[in-house]
């Protein structure tokens, strides 16, 4: 299974309040990430020298399955790519009798090392319980002179 596929099972307790309106008032969920798709550094960002932060709100179904993930923060290319990403999430779900919840999962890209083509040594850090780190080498510049 390669990088760019490979899924994690993470096993920490994520607590928030349901986020439905009508589940106001009833304890706190506890809600464990099962599956977490790795996120990338995305293409055109990487050659646009793009860094920066976006937030996502997902909206998970009793099951766990993130059902929406709406981009409410940051750069247009890092929030959709964020959102897309987001949707792959898989989340388990106990101790509530709420039927909708909200996670607010918080994205941040950065560019570090030496210049490359391609990129080289990209790491991605899940900070528990909401926040993903992607840092990759920023783009090789060409000048339009031939040595």
């Amino acid at each position: 299974m390669d990088r760019h596929t490979a899924l994690l099972i993470c096993a920490f307790f994520f607590t928030l309040l349901p986020g439905a309106p009508e589940s106001q008032g009833q304890e706190a969920a506890v809600i464990l990430p099962d599956i977490v798709k790795l996120a990338e550094y995305p293409p055109v960002a990487r050659w646009s020298r793009l860094e920066g932060t976006a937030t996502v709100r997902c909206v998970l179904d009793r099951a766990g399955a993130v059902v929406s993930a709406i981009p409410t923060q940051g750069p247009e290319v890092l929030a959709k790519h964020s959102a897309e990403n987001a949707r792959a999430w898989k989340f388990s779900i106990r101790d509530s009798k709420s039927d909708r919840f909200t996670v607010d999962l918080i994205y941040e890209y950065r560019l570090k090392g030496p210049e490359s083509h391609r990129p080289q040594d990209e790491s991605v850090t899940i900070q528990y319980p909401n926040r993903v780190i992607v840092v990759t080498n920023p783009p090789q510049v060409q000048t339009g002179e031939k040595q």
